[in-house]
């Protein structure tokens, strides 16, 4: 492969990338409709998603623990707890692959997703109750959505 192939090859990862960062911004402004693209570096690669630093990838698995310390870093620098990789569904030989995000992977590391999801069912138990209770407030919190 010469100098201007790998050039363009990586022309194409490239621009590969961005689509696919794109779609996943579109993907997920159905619960954060302020979703945008990242633009800067040592950044996560999606904003307006509240207290959550994602990196979306189309690399490799080979590559996905490398993909991991950006969004642990770029976490960190935020100040926030949760991060993750959203890992492109790439096609293989006899697979039809997706381009679609919602068929994508989303890698969290254990320690920061069973948390998240501990205090989640935690809030889903705690809101049943409240609204078991107050029967009422369930429609008052709908416009909070």
């Amino acid at each position: 492969m010469t100098v201007i192939d790998k050039a363009r090859q990586g022309t194409r990862n490239r621009t590969a990338g961005l689509g696919f960062n794109r779609a996943a911004v579109i993907f997920l402004r159905p619960w954060w409709p302020a979703a945008e693209r990242q633009l800067h570096a040592h950044r996560s690669d999606i904003a307006g998603i509240g207290d959550l630093a994602v990196e979306t990838t189309i690399e490799p698995w080979a590559q996905i623990w490398k993909k991991m310390r950006q969004a642990q870093a770029d976490a960190e620098r935020r100040g926030v707890g949760i991060y993750c990789v959203v890992k492109k569904h790439n096609r293989a030989p006899g697979d039809p692959g997706s381009a679609d995000p919602g068929e994508a992977a989303a890698v969290f590391r254990a320690k920061v997703i069973f948390p998240a999801l501990a205090r989640l069912q935690w809030l889903e138990t705690v809101w049943g109750r409240v609204v078991s209770d107050y029967p009422d407030i369930a429609d008052r919190a709908e416009g909070l959505s």
